[in-house]
């Protein structure tokens, strides 16, 4: 009888929170305009940020969990995304708003 092999989803990385952020912002300088992927994870690019990406539509940015976190990287994305919206860079683009939506929650709970 053959062994199942459950594979589990590589550990997002607070410490990796940063490299997220220098790509949203370099991205943000572009002034986006149109419905676009800013950041996107799960493309098995970014080690330790596999479960997240980041998208910019009406000058929103939609931020994307898609397995739980610790809350460790909870709270350093939180904090990070409260910079920059804080930030000229985020002024200059035109930003309204930051959804921060923890797409594996049954209801895909947004805070």
């Amino acid at each position: 009888m053959a062994e199942e092999i459950i594979s589990e989803s590589p550990m997002m990385q607070a410490s990796q929170l940063a490299v997220f952020f220098q790509q949203i912002e370099t991205k943000l300088d572009h002034k986006p305009t149109e419905v676009c992927r800013l950041f996107h994870g799960r493309g098995k690019c970014w080690p330790g940020l596999e479960q997240l990406t980041c998208d910019w539509a009406a000058n929103q940015l939609l931020v994307n969990l898609f397995k739980p976190v610790d809350d460790a990287f909870l709270s350093a994305l939180k904090q990070g995304l409260a910079e920059l919206a804080q930030s000229n860079r985020w002024e200059q683009a035109g930003g309204k708003a930051i959804v921060l939506q923890h797409r594996y929650s049954d209801g895909a709970l947004q805070k």
